[in-house]
């Protein structure tokens, strides 16, 4: 049975590969290349390096810990299977930060993440909160009250790490956070909704698509307003900084959304995710990007709305 689950776990990658428009034999080479890449950028910064890499470890896990997901896994194995596929899984994920902290010398932050790695196994996150975590977003639209929820552990490191940039006078750590926050709140967009969904609003598509902009933008600003004003009280001479990577990152998310619905119903593929990147890399692009997907969301949407 767990030879079979595995294999089926490894068929559907496959699939959402090929779907995304890169086949297994080039997508693994490329998410090795990127993984080393980010590692060694990441660890190049030096400071609280190798505990933010430990906690972006930590980010699948939580996800592989969700209570609805270990309940279905229950009801379809005995405890020992179960048991079995919770351990490959979480080390299947940790592994490779595992490995990478070993070598740059991390070995507290290493054995930080094995004990955490170990400590999800029993755990399921949404079991932490006898209540439904509550969130300072309403019930519509509903991306943000559930990637909040989703993702509030990634929101608290987020945080953590900003803290601690402001403890060693740290302004670019700052900037990365900041710019964490939007890139988290784009990735509550990775999911398509049914296209009635869309069609309840009835709106208009330059207005259902500038009521998406605008609750993107205000409540990932929302979010992002603790480092907002801490950089602007602790740093008011780099003001010029912090209004930078706020356009960079606000321009990044919108492009992000906007080209959600220039191929919705499906799923964004990889000409969208290489466009994303170039926009990342060279900011400017982003201007050009928006302008772009907001043109083919328009014609997108038109039949249906």
């Amino acid at each position: 049975m767990i030879r079979q689950y595995l294999q089926l776990q490894l068929r559907i990658l496959h699939r959402q590969m090929q779907a995304f428009g890169l086949a297994p034999i080039y997508a693994y080479p490329l998410a090795v290349t990127l993984f080393l890449v980010f590692s060694y950028l990441l660890f190049a910064k030096g400071g609280y390096a190798p505990y933010l890499y430990a906690g972006i470890a930590l980010l699948p896990l939580s996800l592989l810990g969700g209570k609805q997901r270990g309940d279905f896994l229950r009801i379809c194995f005995r405890k020992k299977d179960f048991l079995r596929i919770r351990i490959l899984e979480n080390f299947l994920f940790i592994s490779p930060f595992l490995v990478y902290l070993l070598i740059e010398g991390a070995y507290l932050a290493a054995l930080f993440l094995f004990v955490l790695g170990v400590g999800f196994l029993f755990f399921a996150v949404s079991r932490a909160f006898t209540h439904v975590l509550p969130t300072p977003f309403g019930k519509k639209p509903f991306e943000f009250p559930i990637g909040f929820r989703r993702y509030f552990g990634g929101f608290i490191l987020i945080y953590f790490i900003a803290l601690m940039g402001l403890r060693v006078d740290n302004l670019p750590l700052m900037a990365f956070t900041l710019g964490a926050i939007f890139a988290l709140s784009s990735s509550f967009y990775n999911w398509v909704e049914p296209p009635y969904f869309v069609w309840h609003y009835h709106l208009g598509e330059k207005d259902f698509l500038g009521f998406k902009v605008k609750t993107a933008v205000s409540s990932s600003g929302l979010l992002a307003a603790p480092i907002w004003i801490s950089m602007l009280v602790f740093y008011p001479n780099k003001w010029w900084i912090t209004l930078l990577i706020s356009l960079w990152a606000i321009g990044f998310l919108t492009a992000f959304l906007l080209a959600k619905y220039a191929v919705f119903p499906r799923l964004a593929s990889l000409p969208e995710a290489l466009w994303l990147t170039a926009g990342v890399l060279f900011p400017p692009l982003l201007l050009w990007l928006n302008i772009y997907f907001y043109r083919k969301a328009i014609h997108n949407l038109k039949p249906l709305l």
